[in-house]
């Protein structure tokens, strides 16, 4: 998993290592640009993160198999989406 060059620099001014968090989604859309944003800017790293975003292969259920399995930590779509996933 490859961290931000940002998330690199800041995390190791900290002197901490950086919590890494896996992100899978279905496809880019509007509803990333917040985390695409915070990502470029260092918000994630100043808090301690490494976010890396996936986009996730087999719709909603194969983001719902992975988040179960352990693969990643959060899985991103629509609440109704990933309801019709379960």
């Amino acid at each position: 998993m490859a961290m931000p060059a940002s998330a690199q620099v800041q995390g190791s001014q900290a002197g901490k290592p950086l919590k890494e968090i896996t992100i899978g989604e279905i496809s880019r859309s509007g509803t990333g640009w917040a985390r695409v944003i915070a990502a470029g800017k260092g918000y994630f790293a100043e808090e301690g993160l490494a976010v890396d975003s996936l986009i996730i292969q087999g719709g909603p259920p194969g983001i719902v198999r992975q988040v179960v399995g352990g693969s990643l930590d959060i899985g991103v779509r629509n609440f109704d989406i990933i309801i019709r996933g379960i």
